[in-house]
């Protein structure tokens, strides 16, 4: 089964996944998930989708993930969460693509660079959009280290991974497609003299089919914000009652 709309509080659990069934547990505007459901399309695995909110969570979520959260797998029986985990576990265990290095240096270097992404980046990115936000200019900042930081490492190669996007784009791309959220949102933007690589960059990205396949417009992004910032997210947004 593959459900859009989301599963909520009260609603009934889902079947288990038939054998040999991979399934992601997922929510359309997470980021966390858009990483997973990258890779799983880059490796072309195959997979179903059940959609949860993760305001209001449906309570058969937490037996399968005591944290309910997304991305969660389920496979044959097992269990794997947290989204960068579930990269990996789908790196290792199913044939297509390597998305990460074996070298030690660049495997240690793409640790580095996603610790610089999860303290300067990602956790500052809703705050800025949010233009009343106290210490805003001083979060921009911060924020504008972290990007600093991945101008200078882009490769010669258009991305992270080299020739084709690997761990590291894939991680980092689902807040740049969001990133003209920030604009309309806030004002915002990243100005392509100072961060000209990752432009580039970003343009490549674009143009991946995987990237292309799972994409939502701008205004789809700016509804979900909407319903965020009013404090109500709606894991539904865009779609037809």
């Amino acid at each position: 089964m593959s459900s859009e709309k989301a599963f909520k509080t009260g609603s009934t659990a889902p079947d288990p996944p038939a054998p040999g069934v991979l399934r992601l547990i997922s929510m359309r505007f997470c980021p966390y998930a858009h990483r997973t459901i990258l890779a799983l399309t880059a490796k072309g695995i195959e997979y179903e989708t059940v959609n949860v909110c993760t305001v209001n969570k449906p309570e058969w979520f937490f037996a399968i993930n005591p944290l309910a959260k997304v991305p969660t797998l389920q496979h044959d029986g097992k269990v794997v969460y947290e989204s960068l985990v579930c990269n990996e576990y789908l790196d290792r265990v199913f044939p297509g693509r390597k998305l990460s290095p074996e070298e030690p240096l660049e495997k240690a270097r793409i640790g580095m660079l996603q610790a610089i992404w999860d303290a300067k980046i990602s956790p500052n990115f809703y705050k800025i959009a949010n233009k009343d936000q106290e210490g805003r200019e001083d979060i921009i900042k911060v924020f504008k280290e972290g990007m600093s930081f991945l101008e200078k490492e882009v490769t010669s190669k258009s991305f992270f991974g080299g020739d084709e996007p690997g761990f590291l784009d894939y991680s980092f791309w689902p807040w740049f497609e969001r990133m003209p959220v920030l604009e309309v949102a806030s004002g915002f933007k990243l100005e392509e003299a100072e961060f000209p690589k990752l432009f580039a960059w970003q343009a490549a990205m674009r143009d991946r089919p995987e990237v292309k396949e799972h994409a939502k417009d701008t205004p789809i992004h700016l509804q979900y914000l909407m319903s965020r910032k009013q404090g109500n997210p709606d894991p539904d947004a865009g779609l037809q009652a």
